[in-house]
């Protein structure tokens, strides 16, 4: 009797133990975000497909070339700085390429980093260049 006690009693424990730690890995993995992995979301609120957006960092191997983003809907992409990034990269900006235009969107980050990019397409001006707002949640 005593030791199907102490049986039920260790498998209880144990079961509270692992349900404790899912538990607090999806809340970990929520409020801290994966290292060297930035997710980018893109709204495009214009009424134009657009179609050369591209995004390039500081020691990048190649610039990432991004699908076309229709008008009016969105996009979530997400950057692996170990696959795009060379030996060489400790830290830097990031940039959103659009034709001929270059606005940042990640001011400073490094090895290690990681986080979400919200970026909202508004309108173009008269020189093809695009009216964003960039909320960058980026960190180390």
């Amino acid at each position: 009797m005593k030791k199907k006690v102490i049986l039920w009693a260790t498998l209880l424990v144990t079961l509270s133990m692992g349900l404790f730690f899912v538990v607090m890995y999806s809340i970990y993995s929520t409020f801290f975000p994966s290292p060297n992995l930035i997710t980018l979301n893109i709204e495009n609120k214009t009424e134009a497909d657009l179609e050369s957006l591209s995004i390039t960092y500081t020691d990048i191997e190649d610039d990432i070339e991004l699908p076309i983003l229709r008008a009016n809907e969105s996009m979530s992409y997400e950057i692996n700085l170990r696959e795009t990034a060379n030996e060489h990269f400790n830290e830097g900006s990031m940039q959103l390429l659009y034709e001929d235009s270059s606005e940042t969107i990640v001011g400073y980050f490094g090895k290690g980093s990681g986080g979400e990019v919200k970026i909202f397409i508004n309108s173009f001006d008269e020189d093809g260049n695009l009216n964003l707002f960039i909320n960058s949640q980026v960190t180390f």
